[in-house]
């Protein structure tokens, strides 16, 4: 999955915990003291919207970090994307609304990183990370 997901544009970091972000920065330090820049971050991890305040970050007011789940959500999220077009985008979480969101962000020519806190991404999605991908795949071709 990594290979295809390199070659769409896509970076997959696997095993990863995010320790602060700093939105002023727009960075994000990892426990591993890795820094990852973005232009925006959305969070997508799972059912509901995880705030980064539970993750004992601040920032989730920031104009450039964006959650998914609901229509005003989605709005506020494609005006961001269309704003951003050749930035860097981070995106927690893999599961379907995360990588949803990696494959908008692809197709709107946004470089993305998909930050996982396990060190695999999930058995369950695995099936369906790998029909994104070629859902992807086929969207950037224009194929029918």
């Amino acid at each position: 999955m990594d290979s295809i997901a390199l070659s769409l544009g896509i970076e997959v970091v696997l095993g990863t915990r995010v320790k602060s972000a700093d939105v002023k920065r727009k960075t994000l330090l990892t426990a591993t003291g890795e820094t990852i820049s973005y232009k925006f971050l959305i969070i997508a991890t799972g059912a509901r919207a995880l705030k980064l305040e539970e993750f004992g970050l601040t920032g989730s007011d920031a104009g450039n970090v964006c959650y998914l789940r609901d229509l005003v959500d989605a709005t506020g999220l494609v005006d961001v994307m269309q704003s951003c077009i050749g930035g860097n985008a981070v995106v927690f979480g893999g599961g379907y609304i995360g990588m949803e969101c990696a494959a908008a962000l692809v197709i709107n020519k946004l470089n993305v990183t998909m930050v996982f806190p396990e060190a695999h991404t999930s058995l369950r999605f695995q099936q369906l990370q790998e029909c994104w991908i070629l859902s992807v795949f086929v969207r950037l071709n224009n194929f029918t």
